[in-house]
């Protein structure tokens, strides 16, 4: 079965996304993310928008 985000050709929500993998509250959802990812869901935010500021910097964007 596809899901609206394939007949519509957009991107599905995060939380859409999260409910299908069996999350139902955020705490879950970040105490896993942190046993995984080794730091909190802010952390890993702050650090990734970081670097994709950097990447148009290295590119000549401003």
């Amino acid at each position: 079965m596809l899901g609206a985000e394939a007949r519509t050709g957009r991107a599905p929500l995060l939380a859409d996304l999260a409910v299908r993998c069996g999350y139902f509250d955020q705490a879950h959802l970040a105490r896993e993310f942190r046993s995984l990812a080794g730091c909190p869901p802010s952390q890993w935010l702050a650090e990734e928008f970081r670097n994709v500021q950097a990447a148009g910097d290295a590119i000549g964007e401003r």
